[in-house]
């Protein structure tokens, strides 16, 4: 019935106007509630994804940093072990602070779940404010 043009249902008069119109509103909800559906699947996908890679490259380099400032640590044991363990530690808590403004300003550049859901609904929307 939602392929029915418009002019067909009109002449079987206001009944078959009202289900033309119900029948078209239905596939639109229909349409948007699909895309809001494969939004949310693929906002999973990247989550999991991103959660996945993320904590084994956390913990990778984690232990590989641990390991390496040992390593720098013992080797300079004899002569420079505060030193180097201060250095490491300055180093390390550097990093850390930057790696938390790059962390601040990746999220601020993601632009919000579901936009694209909430864009073709106030375009509809808009659509039907012209229309009435």
């Amino acid at each position: 019935m939602a392929d029915e043009p418009l002019a067909r249902a009109s002449d079987r008069g206001l009944l078959g106007s009202a289900n033309h119109l119900l029948a078209v509103l239905v596939s639109a909800a229909e349409t948007r509630v699909g895309i809001l559906a494969t939004e949310l699947q693929e906002e999973r996908v990247r989550l999991s994804r991103l959660v996945l890679f993320g904590g084994a490259a956390l913990f990778c380099l984690g232990l590989g940093i641990v390991l390496l400032s040992v390593f720098v640590a013992v080797l300079y044991w004899d002569s420079d072990r505060l030193a180097v363990l201060g250095l490491l530690s300055g180093l390390f808590l550097g990093l850390g602070v930057v790696n938390a403004i790059v962390l601040a300003v990746i999220v601020r550049s993601y632009k919000r779940p579901l936009q694209e859901t909430v864009e073709v609904l106030a375009k509809d929307r808009q659509s039907l404010e012209r229309g009435l």
